[in-house]
């Protein structure tokens, strides 16, 4: 006899089969994954948001200094995107290279960049692989969403259309185009 967790599996992915819009086999398992990722997410963001306001009474916000971030995966990044934004602290990419779900950080109020980092973008993928369409659209807007209203429109014309390699932008020149330079490192 199937375990209880068997055929929970089982008849989620039955309904989803009948719920969600067609796609071939191998699509549906990544659109189970997006949704699996989003149910995460979902929890991910409420316990940032509930760590947040346990913290809400401290009025001084940190200064957290990004070095080498090579990125990561989206949903868990935003969540934590989130967490800064409430808490108001201040972002500063300082490393040589911010890359992938790193510069999501660009589009944060109080971030800082330095003319050295490299800032390297992509389109949304599952690790490199294509997403359907819908998916990639919808995910593309998301990232997008994130970044300072000069990245927007680049990001959805050029910067997402890479997948598997990216495209680089210099922090100089997006300090050129008006984001907010760092000021010299604090001493500890």
């Amino acid at each position: 006899m199937p375990s209880h967790r068997s055929r929970n599996l089982r008849s989620l992915t039955e309904h989803s089969a009948r719920t969600e819009p067609h796609h071939p086999p191998r699509q549906r398992l990544i659109w189970g994954q997006l949704k699996r990722t989003s149910c995460r997410a979902a929890l991910v963001l409420s316990l940032a948001l509930a760590i947040c306001a346990n913290g809400a009474t401290s009025t001084q916000a940190d200064v957290i200094t990004i070095g080498d971030d090579y990125g990561g995966v989206l949903i868990p990044r935003l969540a934590n995107l989130q967490a800064l934004k409430l808490r108001g602290d201040t972002v500063e990419i300082r490393g040589d290279i911010c890359a992938s779900a790193c510069t999501l950080y660009l589009g944060l109020p109080n971030a800082c960049i330095i003319p050295q980092t490299k800032f390297g973008f992509h389109g949304p993928s599952h690790y490199g692989r294509p997403l359907p369409q819908a998916d990639y659209e919808r995910l593309s807007q998301v990232v997008a969403a994130q970044y300072p209203l000069v990245l927007r429109n680049w990001f959805m014309t050029s910067g997402r259309k890479t997948l598997v390699r990216m495209q680089f932008i210099s922090g100089q020149t997006l300090i050129g185009l008006g984001l907010k330079q760092c000021g010299p490192p604090v001493s500890s």
